[in-house]
């Protein structure tokens, strides 16, 4: 990593949404910035990390401290959690 090109915010952002899972599409939506914007911020990541792809590069933010992998269920683990239940309930 280039000690001198520190990740920005909205990089760091960005990458916390990629390592839920959302796709660029879903994390501009989220963030309320183009599907294009949302690519820049994962190339700029990428090339301030030396990241060979955007998986890499959420690795490497973990790794220097950028994202915090917290063992939290993400938004979308428990929106299928409750449909699941839901579900369940139905089947009873």
């Amino acid at each position: 990593m280039n000690v001198e090109q520190k990740l920005t915010e909205k990089e760091v952002e960005v990458l916390q949404w990629v390592a839920q899972g959302y796709r660029n599409r879903q994390i501009g939506l989220k963030l309320g910035c183009s599907e294009q914007t949302v690519k820049n911020h994962v190339g700029q990541s990428m090339v301030k990390l030396n990241a060979s792809d955007r998986t890499h590069a959420v690795f490497l933010a973990i790794q220097h401290g950028y994202i915090d992998v917290k063992v939290e269920e993400t938004e979308r683990l428990k929106k299928a959690r409750r449909l699941i239940t839901e579900a369940i309930k139905e089947l009873s």
